[in-house]
């Protein structure tokens, strides 16, 4: 079952937490490893669980139980009527995908910038109706399809049970830079930071971003393909002399400017923690007085319109 709300536990602290109050506190990852059940006297670990629609909240660790006057204890050992397993394929993005992700990333960022404080829930347990397995009746097994990102594949599309077709897309999961582990080694990824220095090779298409977020630092790779991979046909002299533009402006101005953007990890390394952008179009900006700019492009007409 869901859980809004968690106890932190340690052993000097013992305090209620909700869910967007965790992914805002500078120790998410020491916190996270330490919270449990809010039921009466029960010591069953939480977990936080993380979808890539932005849905947020905790569920009992697997290794763990509630204690026997938890009130949680019955609503969440109901057996469930049907499991999910997954087939692989490579699939590219299309454009309205990648305009919503970076939409949601953008709202995670505001919503960091400018919490809004969340309202105290009683906390009780709640029955609410679930599909629920019979005493004898077989899990319903379900074939869903995992999309792997990849810029050189086809638009992945399925039929539905209704006879509709549905576009299928990698998952980008939500993570601000303070929220990172090495658990998230190997994914795809939404996050935002400030704009500290862009470094240019003086011999390939290869460009390294400075950035830092609280006082976290963190780069972000350009590769070649990032270069190749314009879906608006911008060429990469004009990608590298947009970019040109923005390092001169971050430089000369004493104002922050936050990439939001959607990214992928390799092997996470907390002391040099390093994300990789393959597309152009997965880049948006922001500032902490609300403007917004969806692509790379409409930040550097901002700046040469001294509009920022």
């Amino acid at each position: 079952m869901k859980f809004s709300y968690a106890v932190y536990k340690d052993e000097e602290t013992e305090i209620q937490m909700h869910v967007d109050e965790l992914l805002r506190h500078p120790d998410y990852l020491k916190i996270k490893m330490n919270l449990y059940c809010p039921g009466e006297e029960c010591n069953a670990k939480l977990s936080i669980i993380r979808l890539s629609n932005g849905t947020d909240y905790f569920r009992r660790h697997r290794g763990y139980n509630h204690s026997e006057t938890c009130g949680y204890l019955e609503l969440d050992q109901v057996p469930v009527k049907s499991i999910t397993e997954y087939v692989t394929e490579n699939g590219r993005m299309t454009d309205d995908g990648i305009n919503r992700r970076k939409q949601d990333a953008m709202r995670t960022l505001d919503n960091y910038l400018n919490p809004q404080i969340p309202i105290k829930e009683e906390i009780k347990p709640k029955n609410k109706p679930r599909k629920v397995r019979e005493p004898g009746e077989e899990t319903e097994i379900n074939i869903g399809t995992k999309v792997v990102y990849d810029p050189n594949a086809e638009i992945i599309e399925k039929d539905t049970k209704n006879g509709d077709k549905k576009i299928l897309e990698t998952r980008f999961y939500s993570r601000m830079p303070h929220q990172i582990s090495i658990k998230d080694s190997n994914k795809n990824l939404k996050t935002s930071a400030v704009l500290d220095q862009i470094i240019f090779s003086e011999s390939n298409l290869y460009v390294e971003i400075k950035a830092s977020f609280e006082n976290i630092s963190l780069k972000f790779i350009l590769p070649e393909a990032f270069f190749n991979n314009s879906r608006t046909r911008l060429m990469p002299d004009e990608l590298l002399n947009y970019l040109k533009i923005i390092n001169e402006y971050i430089q000369k101005e004493n104002k922050d400017i936050f990439i939001t953007t959607m990214c992928q990890s390799q092997e996470i390394d907390l002391k040099d923690l390093t994300l990789w952008i393959f597309e152009p179009e997965f880049m948006s900006f922001q500032t902490r007085n609300g403007q917004k700019f969806a692509t790379l492009t409409s930040l550097v007409i901002a700046i040469q319109t001294k509009s920022i």
